[in-house]
């Protein structure tokens, strides 16, 4: 929804490319996802997202941290031995 009223508003002034960006914590991430971003920011084009994209995000990379300077997960955990 909210593309679509990006681009109808903003047609006639902007001549960029509308991204989407989408995160669930259930779903593994692309691993190309940074390099994706600064493409697009490179660009000067837009990137559309939510509060709740943005929210699941952060949680995941702060899940992440956590696994990383647990030690009993490092043993236990097969791509961080």
């Amino acid at each position: 929804f909210s593309r679509s009223v990006l681009r109808s508003v903003f047609a006639s002034v902007l001549q960029k490319q509308v991204a989407t960006f989408k995160c669930d914590r259930a779903i593994d991430l692309d691993v190309n996802l940074s390099s994706h971003i600064g493409l697009v920011q490179s660009q000067g084009d837009l990137l559309v997202t939510t509060p709740g994209d943005v929210k699941s995000l952060v949680l995941r990379f702060l899940e992440q941290l956590e696994v990383a300077s647990d030690r009993r997960a490092k043993r236990n955990t097969p791509q961080l031995k």
